[in-house]
């Protein structure tokens, strides 16, 4: 059977291009992309979350909101930044999720099969949680001797070790 191929609707094409013609570190307001749109667009809008993720994905280009107006392209240093809050997000996730894959209570009744899905699974998210920490993230910073996106990756997995714990 052939994959689904998904096309990209009229709306959030024309939310992209308005997008797109934004420059690093200007703005665009939630009543220009609806103009752009020919409908109402606000943060809640599927087509404005799809154009942003379209736009991350082939232009390199960030935006975050400005709530109660509009985007933001971000410049560089923002990015750093808004990446920051996401990792704080992420370990937060991760950490309801070490939780409830714990409340299992009788492990004995899985499957293996689902016994071993729930070991991985336990696993990534305690490594998840302790590599996304504010202390992790420092410590593989300051272990970095010449940054570079390169060095991050190969560098990451050792210098997180330390913060990947066994949790109940």
């Amino acid at each position: 059977m052939d994959r689904p191929r998904f096309e990209t609707s009229a709306e959030t094409a024309m939310i992209a291009r308005a997008l797109k013609a934004v420059a690093i570190g200007q703005t665009i307001s939630y009543a220009a992309l609806s103009d752009a749109a020919g409908r109402r667009v606000d943060g809640s809008c599927g087509n404005l979350q799809s154009a942003r993720r379209r736009l991350l994905k082939e232009d390199r280009a960030v935006f975050d909101v400005i709530v109660g107006f509009g985007l933001k392209r971000l410049e560089d240093g923002e990015i750093v930044t808004s990446s920051e809050r996401d990792a704080r997000l992420l370990r937060r996730a991760a950490e309801r999720n070490v939780m409830k894959i714990t409340a299992v209570r009788d492990f004995g009744s899985l499957t293996e099969d689902q016994q071993r899905k729930h070991s991985a699974l336990a696993g990534l998210y305690v490594g998840i949680a302790g590599m996304a920490s504010d202390k992790a993230i420092e410590h593989v910073g300051e272990t970095i001797e010449r940054p570079s996106l390169a060095a991050g990756l190969e560098g990451a997995l050792v210098a997180f070790r330390p913060f990947v714990r066994s949790r109940p």
